[in-house]
Protein backbone atom coordinates (compact mmCIF):
# COMPACT_ATOMS: atom_id res chain seq x y z
CA UNK A 1 0.00 0.00 0.00
CA UNK A 2 1.30 3.73 -1.09
CA UNK A 3 0.28 5.99 1.14
CA UNK A 4 1.29 9.68 0.39
CA UNK A 5 0.01 12.58 3.20
CA UNK A 6 0.79 16.32 2.94
CA UNK A 7 3.05 15.72 0.47
CA UNK A 8 4.98 18.75 -1.22
CA UNK A 9 7.47 18.06 -3.91
CA UNK A 10 9.99 20.07 -5.73
CA UNK A 11 13.66 21.70 -6.53
CA UNK A 12 15.57 23.92 -4.46
CA UNK A 13 12.34 23.96 -1.81
CA UNK A 14 10.53 25.25 -4.78
CA UNK A 15 6.90 23.37 -4.71
CA UNK A 16 5.92 21.74 -7.96
CA UNK A 17 3.24 19.95 -5.89
CA UNK A 18 2.05 20.40 -2.48
CA UNK A 19 -0.52 19.15 -0.13
CA UNK A 20 -0.68 15.73 -1.76
CA UNK A 21 -3.00 13.36 -0.44
CA UNK A 22 -3.65 9.63 -1.25
CA UNK A 23 -3.86 5.99 -0.71
CA UNK A 24 -3.44 3.37 -3.33
CA UNK A 25 -3.91 -0.11 -1.85
CA UNK A 26 -1.98 -3.21 -2.80
CA UNK A 27 -3.02 -4.95 -6.46
CA UNK A 28 -4.15 -1.60 -7.98
CA UNK A 29 -3.45 -0.60 -10.92
CA UNK A 30 -3.45 3.42 -10.88
CA UNK A 31 -2.59 6.19 -13.29
CA UNK A 32 -0.55 9.50 -13.26
CA UNK A 33 -1.93 11.64 -15.93
CA UNK A 34 -1.56 15.61 -16.70
CA UNK A 35 0.08 17.90 -18.87
CA UNK A 36 4.04 18.39 -19.32
CA UNK A 37 5.55 19.91 -16.74
CA UNK A 38 2.99 19.22 -14.24
CA UNK A 39 4.69 16.94 -12.17
CA UNK A 40 4.11 13.49 -12.68
CA UNK A 41 7.88 11.98 -13.04
CA UNK A 42 9.07 14.49 -10.08
CA UNK A 43 6.03 13.10 -8.02
CA UNK A 44 7.66 8.76 -9.09
CA UNK A 45 11.53 10.39 -7.83
CA UNK A 46 9.88 11.44 -4.70
CA UNK A 47 8.59 8.21 -3.53
CA UNK A 48 11.71 6.39 -5.04
CA UNK A 49 13.61 9.15 -2.69
CA UNK A 50 15.76 9.75 -5.82
CA UNK A 51 14.78 13.54 -4.12
CA UNK A 52 13.47 14.35 -0.88
CA UNK A 53 9.71 15.87 -0.58
CA UNK A 54 10.13 19.53 0.90
CA UNK A 55 7.09 18.73 3.06
CA UNK A 56 5.06 15.71 4.46
CA UNK A 57 5.27 11.84 4.04
CA UNK A 58 5.38 9.18 1.78
CA UNK A 59 4.76 5.24 3.56
CA UNK A 60 5.18 2.20 1.83
CA UNK A 61 3.55 -0.69 3.56
CA UNK A 62 3.88 1.07 6.70
CA UNK A 63 7.50 2.21 6.54
CA UNK A 64 8.21 5.91 5.86
CA UNK A 65 10.57 5.91 3.00
CA UNK A 66 11.97 9.64 4.50
CA UNK A 67 14.12 7.65 7.34
CA UNK A 68 14.54 4.46 5.26
CA UNK A 69 18.10 3.06 3.76
CA UNK A 70 18.46 3.27 0.03
CA UNK A 71 18.56 -0.66 0.34
CA UNK A 72 15.28 -0.61 2.40
CA UNK A 73 13.95 1.41 -0.50
CA UNK A 74 15.16 -0.74 -2.97
CA UNK A 75 13.41 -3.51 -1.65
CA UNK A 76 10.02 -1.66 -1.37
CA UNK A 77 9.82 -0.10 -4.68
CA UNK A 78 10.71 -1.26 -8.26
CA UNK A 79 12.23 2.25 -11.03
CA UNK A 80 11.46 1.45 -14.81
CA UNK A 81 12.44 5.08 -15.53
CA UNK A 82 11.37 6.75 -18.94
CA UNK A 83 14.62 5.64 -20.65
CA UNK A 84 17.93 3.43 -19.65
CA UNK A 85 21.42 4.27 -20.21
CA UNK A 86 24.29 1.25 -19.16
CA UNK A 87 27.81 1.93 -19.83
CA UNK A 88 28.28 -1.82 -20.90
CA UNK A 89 26.42 -3.78 -23.33
CA UNK A 90 24.76 -6.13 -21.14
CA UNK A 91 22.35 -8.98 -22.93
CA UNK A 92 18.91 -8.42 -21.61
CA UNK A 93 18.84 -11.49 -19.68
CA UNK A 94 21.69 -9.65 -17.87
CA UNK A 95 19.41 -7.10 -17.50
CA UNK A 96 17.00 -8.41 -15.90
CA UNK A 97 19.17 -10.50 -12.88
CA UNK A 98 19.84 -6.84 -11.62
CA UNK A 99 16.75 -6.84 -10.58
CA UNK A 100 17.91 -9.05 -7.93
CA UNK A 101 20.34 -6.89 -6.58
CA UNK A 102 18.58 -5.36 -3.42
CA UNK A 103 17.96 -8.90 -2.16
CA UNK A 104 21.33 -10.49 -2.19
CA UNK A 105 24.55 -9.44 -0.19
CA UNK A 106 27.22 -7.37 -1.88
CA UNK A 107 29.80 -9.19 -4.02
CA UNK A 108 27.66 -12.09 -3.94
CA UNK A 109 27.13 -13.02 -7.92
CA UNK A 110 23.45 -14.31 -8.66
CA UNK A 111 23.11 -18.39 -9.48
CA UNK A 112 21.61 -20.76 -11.07
CA UNK A 113 18.49 -20.29 -9.35
CA UNK A 114 18.35 -16.49 -9.53
CA UNK A 115 19.21 -17.08 -13.61
CA UNK A 116 16.34 -19.45 -14.04
CA UNK A 117 13.77 -16.70 -12.12
CA UNK A 118 15.00 -14.10 -14.69
CA UNK A 119 14.56 -16.72 -17.60
CA UNK A 120 10.94 -17.20 -16.45
CA UNK A 121 9.95 -13.85 -16.14
CA UNK A 122 11.10 -12.95 -19.75
CA UNK A 123 9.02 -16.47 -20.91
CA UNK A 124 5.90 -15.01 -18.87
CA UNK A 125 6.39 -11.47 -21.10
CA UNK A 126 6.82 -13.27 -24.17
CA UNK A 127 10.10 -11.35 -24.35
CA UNK A 128 12.44 -14.48 -24.52
CA UNK A 129 13.87 -13.26 -27.39
CA UNK A 130 15.26 -10.39 -26.00
CA UNK A 131 17.56 -12.54 -23.92
CA UNK A 132 20.60 -13.05 -25.37
CA UNK A 133 20.36 -9.43 -27.37
CA UNK A 134 22.98 -7.08 -26.30
CA UNK A 135 20.54 -4.23 -24.75
CA UNK A 136 22.25 -1.37 -26.75
CA UNK A 137 21.49 -2.95 -29.90
CA UNK A 138 17.64 -2.97 -28.87
CA UNK A 139 15.07 -0.41 -29.93
CA UNK A 140 14.07 2.20 -27.18
CA UNK A 141 10.73 -0.09 -27.22
CA UNK A 142 12.40 -3.10 -26.19
CA UNK A 143 14.57 -1.69 -24.31
CA UNK A 144 11.32 -0.40 -21.67
CA UNK A 145 10.08 -4.61 -21.92
CA UNK A 146 13.25 -5.42 -20.77
CA UNK A 147 13.39 -3.19 -17.74
CA UNK A 148 9.94 -3.89 -16.98
CA UNK A 149 11.16 -7.72 -16.69
CA UNK A 150 13.90 -6.42 -14.13
CA UNK A 151 11.26 -4.61 -12.05
CA UNK A 152 8.93 -8.00 -12.11
CA UNK A 153 11.68 -10.43 -10.95
CA UNK A 154 12.95 -7.64 -8.32
CA UNK A 155 9.06 -7.92 -7.03
CA UNK A 156 8.95 -5.14 -4.35
CA UNK A 157 5.28 -4.11 -3.00
CA UNK A 158 5.38 -0.83 -5.67
CA UNK A 159 6.03 -0.72 -9.10
CA UNK A 160 6.81 2.60 -10.38
CA UNK A 161 6.70 2.99 -13.95
CA UNK A 162 7.81 6.29 -15.69
CA UNK A 163 5.75 6.69 -19.08
CA UNK A 164 6.98 3.27 -20.39
CA UNK A 165 4.28 3.65 -23.38
CA UNK A 166 6.32 6.61 -24.75
CA UNK A 167 8.90 4.21 -27.15
CA UNK A 168 6.16 1.64 -28.12
CA UNK A 169 3.74 1.44 -31.12
CA UNK A 170 -0.04 0.81 -30.61
CA UNK A 171 0.28 -2.65 -30.25
CA UNK A 172 3.13 -2.74 -27.83
CA UNK A 173 1.77 -0.03 -25.97
CA UNK A 174 -1.59 -2.16 -25.08
CA UNK A 175 0.49 -5.27 -24.28
CA UNK A 176 2.25 -3.15 -22.11
CA UNK A 177 -0.13 -2.00 -20.04
CA UNK A 178 -1.76 -5.38 -20.27
CA UNK A 179 1.35 -6.86 -18.41
CA UNK A 180 1.59 -3.83 -15.88
CA UNK A 181 -1.86 -4.67 -15.07
CA UNK A 182 -1.70 -8.28 -14.71
CA UNK A 183 1.46 -7.99 -12.74
CA UNK A 184 -0.47 -6.27 -10.35
CA UNK A 185 -2.63 -8.46 -9.93
CA UNK A 186 -1.01 -11.68 -9.52
CA UNK A 187 2.10 -10.34 -7.35
CA UNK A 188 -0.36 -8.10 -5.35
CA UNK A 189 1.55 -4.96 -6.16
CA UNK A 190 0.32 -1.86 -6.76
CA UNK A 191 1.78 0.07 -9.79
CA UNK A 192 1.52 3.75 -10.37
CA UNK A 193 1.89 5.19 -14.09
CA UNK A 194 2.53 7.83 -15.63
CA UNK A 195 1.27 7.96 -18.44
CA UNK A 196 0.56 10.92 -21.48
CA UNK A 197 -2.51 8.88 -22.99
CA UNK A 198 -5.86 9.57 -20.54
CA UNK A 199 -7.40 6.95 -22.88
CA UNK A 200 -4.81 4.67 -21.65
CA UNK A 201 -5.94 4.67 -18.37
CA UNK A 202 -9.45 5.02 -18.81
CA UNK A 203 -9.34 1.65 -20.62
CA UNK A 204 -6.96 -0.27 -18.39
CA UNK A 205 -6.45 1.42 -14.94
CA UNK A 206 -8.18 1.24 -11.84
CA UNK A 207 -7.48 4.68 -10.32
CA UNK A 208 -6.21 7.40 -11.65
CA UNK A 209 -4.36 10.83 -10.48
CA UNK A 210 -4.97 13.91 -12.89
CA UNK A 211 -2.42 16.51 -12.10
CA UNK A 212 -2.97 20.23 -13.02
CA UNK A 213 -0.56 22.95 -14.03
CA UNK A 214 -1.66 25.01 -10.93
CA UNK A 215 -0.82 21.92 -8.84
CA UNK A 216 -4.66 21.08 -8.15
CA UNK A 217 -4.76 16.75 -8.02
CA UNK A 218 -8.27 15.02 -8.74
CA UNK A 219 -7.97 11.33 -7.63
CA UNK A 220 -10.02 8.60 -7.62
CA UNK A 221 -11.46 5.96 -9.75
CA UNK A 222 -10.64 6.24 -13.20
CA UNK A 223 -14.05 5.73 -14.56
CA UNK A 224 -15.11 9.05 -12.13
CA UNK A 225 -11.85 11.32 -12.01
CA UNK A 226 -11.92 11.05 -16.34
CA UNK A 227 -14.87 13.25 -17.02
CA UNK A 228 -15.45 16.05 -19.75
CA UNK A 229 -14.93 18.46 -17.02
CA UNK A 230 -11.84 17.56 -15.46
CA UNK A 231 -9.86 16.57 -18.41
CA UNK A 232 -11.28 19.63 -20.37
CA UNK A 233 -9.82 22.05 -17.37
CA UNK A 234 -6.58 20.12 -17.18
CA UNK A 235 -5.56 19.99 -20.57
CA UNK A 236 -6.70 23.18 -22.08
CA UNK A 237 -8.62 21.57 -24.90
CA UNK A 238 -12.20 20.57 -25.43
CA UNK A 239 -12.75 16.93 -24.70
CA UNK A 240 -15.98 14.44 -24.61
CA UNK A 241 -16.08 11.22 -23.41
CA UNK A 242 -18.13 8.76 -25.98
CA UNK A 243 -19.38 5.32 -25.40
CA UNK A 244 -18.54 3.29 -28.44
CA UNK A 245 -21.07 0.67 -30.33
CA UNK A 246 -19.32 -2.10 -27.78
CA UNK A 247 -20.30 -0.40 -24.57
CA UNK A 248 -16.62 0.92 -23.82
CA UNK A 249 -16.02 4.58 -23.38
CA UNK A 250 -13.28 6.32 -25.34
CA UNK A 251 -12.06 10.34 -24.58
CA UNK A 252 -12.12 12.33 -27.79
CA UNK A 253 -10.58 15.42 -28.49
CA UNK A 254 -12.85 18.31 -30.15
CA UNK A 255 -11.58 20.88 -32.48
CA UNK A 256 -13.52 23.74 -32.11
CA UNK A 257 -14.08 25.49 -35.64
CA UNK A 258 -12.14 28.68 -36.60
CA UNK A 259 -13.31 31.58 -37.80
CA UNK A 260 -10.28 33.56 -39.12
CA UNK A 261 -9.94 34.52 -42.71
CA UNK A 262 -6.61 33.86 -44.71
Amino acid sequence: MLELKDLSVGYNQKPVLKGINMRIERGSFCALLGPNGCGKTTILKCINRTIDPIKGRVIIDGTDVIAASRRKIALLTGIMPSSTVTPFNYSGRQMVIMGKAPHMDPWVSPGKMVEAEADEVLRSLGIVHLSSKPFLQMSAGEQQLVILARVVLQNPPLMLLDEPTSHLDLKNQVMLMDMARDIARRLCATVLIALHDPNLALKKCDHSALISLDGSIDFGETSDVLNDENLTRVYGIKIRKERTESGEYVLLPITEPRHDTL
